[in-house]
């Protein structure tokens, strides 16, 4: 089970680096295309469908970025907790862990059941280019589906790999911060 968990954790962290690089690239595009509006309104041509673009990719990089930040350690943590004994340490990391598997697995669930609602009822974008709204929802089941899997992956390392640093935590664990 030990070298499971590594392996799924390993995966983990390079399948949250793809979802950083997405993340990037959308975070790039984004004030292109609101650059693209803003040039057209001045010199009078409109770049159809560039503020819906924009704001899919502000949610691209929301989402894709999710796992990645957890992987960094980016994510808010309340740290007084983890002062306690080891013992408590250990047992709140685990409850932690296990709270944050539930909440994006939900998350994970509901996001899919919003694209289902989205291609049975062939539900559509209000402006101009019509975008099927399952394609910008999809990268919120990608999102968080990293998520959960990070997640996951680090409570199989808590539980069955004990010896494997979850990188910053063992620093944070080690110096009692």
């Amino acid at each position: 089970m030990r070298s499971i968990a590594i392996m799924l954790h390993n995966f983990a962290e390079k399948l949250s680096f793809v979802g950083a690089l997405v993340a990037v690239v959308a975070f790039v595009i984004m004030p292109v295309l609101v650059a693209g509006q803003v040039l057209g309104r001045t010199f009078g041509f409109s770049v159809a469908g560039a503020p819906e673009y924009a704001s899919y990719c502000f949610a691209t990089v929301a989402f894709m970025g999710l796992a990645y930040a957890m992987k960094e350690y980016s994510h808010v943590r309340v740290s007084f907790l983890l002062e306690g004994p080891m013992a408590l340490r250990r047992s709140t990391e685990i409850v932690a862990h296990v709270f944050g598997t539930v909440l994006s697995g939900f998350a994970t669930y509901v996001s899919w059941t919003g694209v289902g609602f989205s291609l049975k009822f062939n539900d559509i974008s209000q402006g101009h280019d019509a975008t099927p709204l399952w394609i910008p929802q999809s990268v919120m089941i990608v999102g968080f589906g990293m998520l959960f899997l990070m997640i996951f992956s680090r409570l199989m390392l808590l539980l069955f790999a004990r010896d494997v640093p979850l990188g910053a935590a063992k620093s944070i664990m080690d110096e009692g911060h």
